[in-house]
């Protein structure tokens, strides 16, 4: 059942992932696992994942404020491979400075 909960759990940060980092930063990094109350975020770039670390507790306070106790308790990034994407419209290709 222990994994069955992380799977549900890791669908519910998936639906909200996008209110939750806003839309710049959820085109450059996704939710793909969850794994001892610690969320895996892949992301295409190394400036990304470091903008996911910067940003873990506002992250992690928006999910938390979404999903409750079920939110994740960390975050970690790491560079996987790029994904298939719309262009960026807005122009902004890395994370804001």
């Amino acid at each position: 059942a222990r994994g069955l909960d992380a799977t549900v759990i890791l669908a519910d940060v998936m639906s909200a992932w996008e209110e939750s980092v806003g839309p710049v930063v959820a085109r450059h990094a996704r939710p793909v696992a969850l794994r001892s109350g610690r969320l895996v975020v892949e992301v295409d770039e190394p400036a990304w994942a470091t903008e996911i670390q910067f940003q873990s507790e506002t992250i992690l306070a928006s999910l938390r404020a979404r999903l409750g106790d079920r939110a994740p308790g960390a975050v970690m990034a790491r560079v996987g491979r790029p994904q298939a994407r719309p262009p960026d419209i807005g122009g902004q290709t890395r994370p804001p400075a």
